[in-house]
């Protein structure tokens, strides 16, 4: 049997990708680009003025300086702490006044800032200056009349024993 090409194209067939010049092509492809850049910054220009974006923005930011603010208060109560650690374990190291409560020597009185301090045998305040101390860990400097001064209480509970010979 014998075929006869006679009459058959025998030129190759395009491609539809051939039908189609590099020009369009590459002019779709800009497009499609543009059309996404443009979609993503739109929706980013949006969003930035969007009310509600503000706010989320805004309380995002007062909460962060608030973490801030807290941290650094976090911070000095820490180093204060720590100097009034120091303060009262030199307290009790230089000698300090154990407090007792009047005519009970065996009852020893918590130290609390405004309270009067007196010489059990001559019922005088004791003189401005004079560093008292308690079983607890505080320690004063006594300012003018008797009265207890600012504070400074140290946790170092075998320091204090050792120091006041209490149990």
């Amino acid at each position: 049997m014998k075929l006869d090409f006679d009459g058959f194209d025998t030129t190759p067939q395009t491609s539809p990708k051939a039908l189609i010049s590099d020009d369009v092509i590459g002019a779709i492809k800009i497009g499609f680009f543009g059309i996404v850049i443009v979609g993503i910054f739109g929706v980013g220009i949006f969003q930035a003025f969007s009310p509600q974006a503000r706010q989320i923005r805004s309380e995002i930011r007062r909460q962060d300086q608030q973490q801030v603010r807290d941290l650094t208060l976090q911070q000095q109560q820490q180093r204060h702490s720590q100097q009034e650690r120091k303060i009262a374990e030199e307290r009790y190291q230089d000698g300090c006044h154990l407090v007792y409560a009047r005519d009970e020597e065996d009852n020893v009185v918590s130290l609390h800032e405004g309270m009067k301090v007196v010489d059990s045998s001559t019922n005088q305040p004791l003189a401005e200056g004079v560093t008292v101390c308690d079983p607890n860990g505080a320690t004063a400097v006594l300012e003018t009349g008797g009265i207890v001064g600012v504070i400074a209480v140290t946790p170092n509970s075998d320091l204090v024993r050792q120091t006041t010979g209490m149990k």
